[in-house]
């Protein structure tokens, strides 16, 4: 087993790597002192549970994760009331302008687009909301005036729109590059910038309240959902086991190694 092998199945401290990295030379590939921490690795990982999810196993970066989001809110459902889309606005933005959504659906057209104009997501009613979804689920960096240049489009059209900046856990902050400070404070005491996250928001949320909303006769939707909140539980879960498993790791090599030093 080679040490560098080892040395990226661990999320160490810079100081520890650079401690293992003066021990361990990139040409000798094995020391008996990183067995105890290999064998521990694989004590581990072998407490996880085994599991196949298609989404997992094709894989979706952050513009499939998006489609995925678009697809479901355009859902029609029973006389075109747009069910999802209704319960997203009035969950996440406001029950009164879902409200007004709701009411307008006939009358005015509910527009539900993927990456147009390179917005990853929007929602559009005349006269009533504009909503933009930033989606950043897998980390992907802020670009320069990125939330900025969409709010100017979206602006052609409704003047006062909504920002949904989507992350995955809700660390991963936006930039001052892509919104800066001040327009976003504005936004956000007027309740029209919006954080949101996959794992507190958009999972709670399709597991309790969009999967019901689901006709029986349309297994395909509801098997998808399934799989796709199946796929989020899934990666929840194992950034908690791996949290877990790096901590295990981290105090073995940090106590063997750094009394050593």
């Amino acid at each position: 087993m080679a040490d560098n092998s080892i040395m990226n199945m661990l999320d160490l401290s810079e100081e520890t790597k650079k401690y293992i990295a003066t021990l361990y030379p990139q040409e000798i590939s094995f020391d008996t002192r990183l067995l105890p921490i290999y064998q521990t690795f694989l004590k581990e990982k072998q407490k996880q549970p085994y599991y196949i999810n298609l989404v997992q196993l094709i894989g979706a970066d952050e513009n499939a994760h998006s489609r995925v989001l678009c697809r479901l809110l355009q859902y029609p459902g029973e006389k075109a009331a747009y069910p999802f889309a209704v319960h997203f606005i009035s969950r996440f933005i406001s029950p009164d302008v879902a409200e007004q959504v709701s009411a307008h659906i006939g009358r005015y057209k509910l527009e539900i687009y993927q990456e147009k104009q390179r917005i990853d997501l929007q929602l559009f009613m005349s006269g009533i909301v504009g909503i933009i979804i930033e989606n950043k689920i897998n980390g992907a960096d802020d670009q320069q005036n990125q939330l900025e240049r969409y709010i100017e489009k979206m602006q052609k059209r409704i003047a006062h729109p909504y920002v949904i900046y989507l992350t995955w856990d809700g660390s991963k902050k936006v930039s001052n590059t892509s919104l800066p400070q001040q327009e976003r404070q504005i936004m956000q005491k007027e309740g029209h910038f919006i954080e949101l996250n996959y794992a507190y928001h958009i999972l709670p949320w399709l597991k309790t309240e969009v999967l019901p909303l689901c006709l029986y006769r349309e297994k395909q939707l509801v098997y998808a959902l399934e799989q796709y909140v199946e796929y989020l539980e899934i990666r929840s879960a194992c950034q908690e086991q791996d949290q877990s498993l790096r901590q295990v790791i981290y105090h073995q090599v940090e106590t063997q190694f750094t009394k050593e030093n």
